[in-house]
């Protein structure tokens, strides 16, 4: 994921390893050389937008979530 300004400064502060997040925005292929020289890589990665915090899986707790129609599932 790569987030930009507040939202990063957010995903910085408030995600860590096994939290469940909501994460909106869009795709972005970029290219680069591998520095061992075995060629070009073609890393995909959601450029977030927004992020919503869901769950916890380590103690199976759900901060404050609220229904929501414009989640898609």
């Amino acid at each position: 994921m790569v987030a930009f300004a507040n939202l990063a400064d957010n995903c910085q502060r408030l995600l860590a390893k096994e939290h469940e997040v909501y994460v909106e925005g869009w795709l972005q292929t970029r290219q680069y050389e591998a520095k061992d020289g075995s060629g070009t890589r073609y890393p995909t990665e959601i450029v977030a937008i927004k992020f919503r915090m869901l769950g916890n899986r380590t103690n199976g707790t759900t901060p404050n979530t609220e229904k929501s129609d414009d989640l898609p599932f």
